[in-house]
């Protein structure tokens, strides 16, 4: 069937492509939709994760991908990376009306640092918190391309405890609350991008 299906998913090797074809997970009852525990190499692609405490928890998992995925009212935070979960790709997915965070990397420990994903071409709108908050021990990050909408209550829409975390490579990212020369955003050079950049 077609689904949506009331469960979760965890994987158990390395080298793995989930493909939803556009199914919905979901399981108010459920701590996390699915689960990457030290497995690499996992490709997440077309599904939808909602009402979950965590949509996707992925620990100790380097060189996977999620993508053209969806992410919605989901309560800790859509996407949670933790301990040494490194080279991760996040790419072209919906994040949309989840409770607090959007994503959320968190090393843990200095020995088991969260360090050099990439986030980009993603749509997060309407967080509870920030939609992107990197807390200790994540660093060397990649945060570009994206767009960020009405998140955190009108509030700073992300968060970067380290200065290494990039928000404001050569393209940057699309911020609803930093897009007119009244909010801060002058383009004297008219190359579409704002001069300053969005305070994090």
């Amino acid at each position: 069937g077609s689904g949506p299906y009331s469960e979760s998913v965890e994987t158990v090797r390395s080298n793995v492509v989930l493909n939803c074809n556009g199914v919905t997970l979901t399981d108010p009852g459920s701590s996390t939709g699915l689960y990457i525990n030290g497995e690499d190499n996992i490709v997440v692609n077309n599904c939808t994760f909602n009402e979950f405490y965590r949509g996707i928890y992925l620990t100790g998992s380097d060189n996977s991908i999620i993508e053209n995925s969806t992410f919605t009212n989901n309560d800790e935070s859509a996407i949670y990376f933790y301990y040494a979960s490194n080279y991760n790709t996040i790419k072209n997915n919906n994040f949309t009306s989840n409770d607090a965070y959007a994503i959320r990397l968190d090393g843990g420990s200095s020995a088991n640092r969260v360090m050099y994903n990439n986030i980009t071409q993603n749509y997060f709108t309407t967080s509870g918190s920030y939609a992107i908050t990197t807390d200790d021990y994540s660093e060397y990050n990649n945060i570009w391309v994206n767009n960020f909408v009405s998140n955190n209550g009108g509030g700073i829409q992300a968060y970067s405890n380290d200065v290494t975390n990039y928000f404001n490579l050569s393209n940057g990212n699309y911020w609803d609350d930093f897009d007119s020369a009244g909010e801060g955003c002058s383009d004297a050079d008219e190359n579409f991008i704002c001069d300053a950049e969005y305070s994090i």
